[in-house]
């Protein structure tokens, strides 16, 4: 995607804005055929590999070509269902990872300023959002919440997420810079983008973004420790233990923890009682079930089929209906519709962050950005499994890309000086000692 330097070039906009439009706007979807809604993104994507180079429309017909001989050789399994949804799902798919990849490249021709410009833009339209709900629309009767705040005497609204729980979900890449990169945030972000964060925390807290703030503030004592840094680990462990105690003592977060930890259960009221954490049991179960009998996964967006054949399923019709679609998380979906292959990508890719965090330039902020799209697939394993959910697609198509070696060329982000494939976001730490 050539990019020029002139702020106001609509090639230097359009990759910010796409990746912003997709990170949030998820929720709004449209009617299409045998899907329940596409995300309106999808019809963005669309456009923008319109206006692309040609060479960005092979990569999308090799994507997709591979994506189809994948489902090609799991229609070989005895039992599998083909479905025309997935089929066409494979579409979008294929076209979102394509624009995805290229936008993240592109933005790398940013300068640390363009960048932390960029997700101020998205963190003030997080933020506004929620306020505007809670001060306008949420007083004039035209939105309301169904969940109550945690110690606030208000609506916990999620401004454009349909839960608090979802809002969590598109944060990771913020709390990331800002546990392992302060300077950087503080720097390009500013002081108003921190206030903004921490505005979105405290009015709209969920147990899903709270454990993602302990993940992640955990990852970094390892960090520390890994490289020798024993007063930050003895400073810092404490004060995660302190906040680890604070999350078991709300009983939102307490019920799923013990729940998922918990037997299985026996009668259905038990099951009510602790119905949010059981939705991670039933999860694991279509997971395994799917290991067992489809290796290579069941059709594309066709998890749900799973479902009859877990004993969860068939505690009660709320049970069988819940996250049946979606799965509980990214590694249980994925794992469901494409088996021990996904397995295998799974644990490339966390190795692969491990190694990037540890190699991560401290002055780039582009490269702190990329890693912090890269801990987002972990994040996803505490909760959401729709690969189209905003951030988490930003996530997978930096890993689907990392997967092919020969992308690897040059330094990611740096044009070329000659044509050649398109660079691979974060392949300098591949291979290359910093």
């Amino acid at each position: 995607m050539p990019l020029q330097n002139r702020t106001g070039d609509w090639r230097t906009l359009l990759p910010p804005v796409y990746l912003s439009v997709v990170w949030l706007t998820p929720q709004f979807r449209l009617p299409l055929g045998p899907f329940d809604g596409i995300p309106l993104y999808v019809v963005f994507t669309a456009l923008v590999l319109a206006l692309l180079r040609f060479e960005v429309k092979v990569y999308f017909l090799v994507t997709l070509a591979l994506l189809i001989l994948y489902e090609a050789l799991k229609s070989l399994q005895f039992g599998f269902e083909f479905t025309t949804k997935g089929f066409l799902g494979l579409f979008a798919l294929a076209a979102i990872f394509v624009a995805n990849h290229f936008s993240l490249i592109a933005v790398g021709r940013l300068n640390n300023a363009q960048i932390g410009k960029w997700l101020r833009y998205v963190l003030f339209l997080l933020s506004g959002s929620i306020l505007f709900d809670l001060l306008i629309l949420g007083p004039a009767g035209v939105v309301t919440s169904g969940f109550r705040h945690y110690f606030l005497p208000i609506q916990s609204f999620s401004g454009f997420f349909a839960e608090p729980s979802v809002l969590g979900l598109a944060l990771p890449p913020f709390i990331f810079l800002l546990i392992f990169r302060p300077a950087l945030y503080l720097k390009y972000l500013g002081k108003t983008s921190l206030f903004a964060l921490l505005l979105i925390v405290l009015l709209c807290p969920s147990a899903t973004l709270l454990a993602i703030i302990a993940l992640t503030a955990f990852v970094r004592l390892l960090e520390r420790g890994a490289q020798g840094r024993l007063i930050a680990v003895l400073i810092g462990a404490p004060l995660l233990l302190v906040f680890s105690w604070a999350l078991l003592t709300l009983p939102e977060f307490a019920i799923r923890l013990t729940g998922a930890l918990g037997l299985q259960p026996t009668d259905v009221m038990w099951a009510e009682r602790n119905f949010s954490s059981l939705v991670f049991v039933k999860g694991e179960q279509m997971a395994w079930y799917a290991l067992r009998h489809f290796p290579l996964g069941v059709a594309f967006l066709n998890n749900e089929t799973l479902a009859l054949y877990v004993p969860i399923s068939r505690l009660s019709k709320a049970f069988f209906d819940q996250n049946s679609k979606d799965n509980a998380t990214i590694l249980f979906r994925g794992i469901c519709e494409f088996g021990w292959p996904f397995i295998v990508f799974a644990m490339i890719s966390l190795y692969r962050l491990a190694k990037h965090i540890v190699l991560i330039d401290t002055y780039s902020l582009y490269q702190s950005v990329l890693v912090s799209f890269e801990f987002t697939f972990l994040c996803y394993f505490v909760r959401g499994g729709n690969y189209f959910a905003g951030a988490i697609s930003i996530s997978l198509a930096l890993l689907f890309f990392q997967m092919f070696p020969t992308l690897k060329r040059g330094s990611a982000g740096i044009p070329a000086t000659r044509r050649r494939p398109p660079l691979t976001p974060l392949q300098r730490f591949d291979g290359q000692k910093t």
